[in-house]
């Protein structure tokens, strides 16, 4: 072949490339770059702390004694006593928190379950470990609860609390 025809060819191509080579592509092209070389320089050595981190987790999590059961009285028992005895247990549960049960009253709905709405009033840290001992009853379910503070900053809150009974069977 003719070298003249070999140089002319190869300066009319890269004339054509540098045509091609425009500053946006080259801005992509450097950012690919630096993509592909992100991923084994920064990426991949935090992939591994990250998997010895999750493994250090998992083995102080085997090193844990396994949860013990929780017994709970049989529900059927405490179904089948008195609705009174049962109330009295709630406010029993609440006066131990705390509050006083001023006013109740009382409402029987069409499928036999008993209602309680009891206006208090206390501290929230209270009401938070009356809720989880109520929860415990067995029973008992909370209907509603209203929640309401005179200003921002009190601890005081005014609680509108409806305990549901459940019927027996």
């Amino acid at each position: 072949m003719n070298p003249d025809l070999i140089k002319a060819r190869s300066r009319h191509a890269a004339i054509k490339l540098r045509s091609y080579l425009t500053p946006p592509l080259l801005v992509g092209l450097a950012f690919l770059c630096a993509a592909l070389m992100a991923e084994p320089l920064w990426l991949a050595p935090e992939r591994e702390t990250l998997a010895e981190r999750a493994a250090d987790a998992e083995a102080a999590l085997a090193l844990l004694p396994p949860p013990r059961p929780v017994a709970k009285p049989p529900a059927a028992k405490a179904l089948s006593e008195d609705p009174a005895v049962r109330v009295a247990r709630v406010f029993a549960v609440l006066v131990k928190q705390g509050f006083s049960v001023d006013e109740a009253r009382y409402s029987r709905s069409e499928d036999g379950k008993l209602a309680v709405e009891l206006p208090l009033a206390g501290g929230y840290p209270r009401l938070r470990k009356t809720l989880a001992e109520l929860s415990d009853e067995p029973g008992v379910k909370v209907g509603r609860l209203a929640i309401s503070r005179d200003a921002m900053g009190s601890a005081k809150v005014a609680v509108t609390l409806r305990i549901v009974l459940e019927a027996p069977r």
